[in-house]
């Protein structure tokens, strides 16, 4: 009579199974971080656009010497972006 259960499956097989199943969730893990890495350059890339269109608007603001309007707009966005 032969033994059921674990002792029937051969060790070296499962091992191949975790090793494969490992280098697919490796190979998953990659694809994201890189998916992610391609995401956040795009929203760096998104925020230095906003940020020069904002610049340019203080610029127009202050060029025209409209000091109220001006003042409101640096409140508005912040003296840290101002100051770049």
């Amino acid at each position: 009579m032969a033994a059921s259960g674990a002792s029937d499956v051969d060790p070296e097989v499962g091992h191949k199974d975790r090793d494969r199943h490992a280098a697919k969730e490796l190979k998953l893990l990659k694809r994201t971080i890189e998916e992610m890495e391609l995401r956040i350059e795009t929203q760096k890339q998104t925020l230095a656009t906003r940020d020069e269109s904002i610049r340019k608007l203080m610029d127009m603001l202050q060029a025209k010497g409209d000091v109220r309007l001006f003042q409101f707009a640096r409140v508005i966005f912040g003296r840290s972006l101002l100051a770049g």
